[in-house]
């Protein structure tokens, strides 16, 4: 049975969505062979601010996880569908 925080379609629980890009991001990160400060001087932000965004302490805009991604070689792609009628309503 599924509930609120668990997906509808496997059943696993929900990962918040910044979450999972965070993980993209260090799983790119390590995949490349690059440190956080090669990574951070590379995108053009500081070696704190870099730390700061992969570990959750600084907020993740769409606009900044693109950046990162795209310079590791990955792509992000966000989905907005229709939101299910309430059947209470």
């Amino acid at each position: 049975m599924t509930g609120p925080s668990t997906c509808p379609t496997c059943g696993q629980p929900w990962q918040s969505s910044e979450r999972q890009v965070r993980e993209a991001i260090r799983s790119a990160l390590d995949a490349s062979g690059m440190t956080q400060v090669e990574f951070a001087a590379r995108v053009g932000i500081s070696e704190k601010h870099m730390s700061q965004v992969l570990t959750g302490k600084a907020g993740l805009p769409l606009d900044l996880a693109d950046r990162l991604l795209n310079a590791l070689g990955r792509r992000m792609k966000v989905g907005v569908t229709e939101a299910e009628a309430d059947s209470d309503a």
